[in-house]
């Protein structure tokens, strides 16, 4: 698996793009891409969903936790996801983009804390989000 920065490289050449033009069309400077793709800066969650978007890939992808290299739109569009994942993403694409962002931060919340196992932690934030 190659890193973040390695695949938003690759994935941006697959796509013909130079760094300038991919920057434009996810609204960041091209020395922040350049830096994002050599490693010298952390991404913001937001740039990582946009650039998600714009190389019709997942984050899981980008970020280099799978090796699948497929959108969640073409996925919805091959039957690959069960019923109730199907009707996540479903809704969540019919969220307002705010919405959709306030969901994300969430999501990686829950994620972060699930991932290093800090059980109170997780109760804490499953309070504040009505779970």
């Amino acid at each position: 698996m190659g890193t973040f920065g390695e695949r938003i490289r690759e994935l941006r050449k697959k796509h013909g793009l130079n760094q300038k033009e991919l920057a434009n069309r996810i609204g960041v400077r091209a020395a922040t891409l350049s830096r994002y793709e050599n490693g010298k800066r952390a991404y913001h969650w937001e740039n990582l969903v946009r650039i998600a978007e714009e190389m019709d890939t997942s984050v899981d992808y980008l970020l280099g936790r799978t090796d699948i290299n497929v959108s969640v739109s073409r996925l919805l569009a091959s039957n690959m996801l069960l019923r109730e994942n199907r009707e996540f993403f479903e809704t969540y694409h019919k969220l307002a983009p705010q919405d959709q962002n306030l969901l994300m931060e969430r999501a990686m919340t829950l994620y972060d804390i699930r991932s290093v196992g800090d059980p109170a932690g997780r109760e804490q934030e499953e309070a504040d989000i009505g779970g």
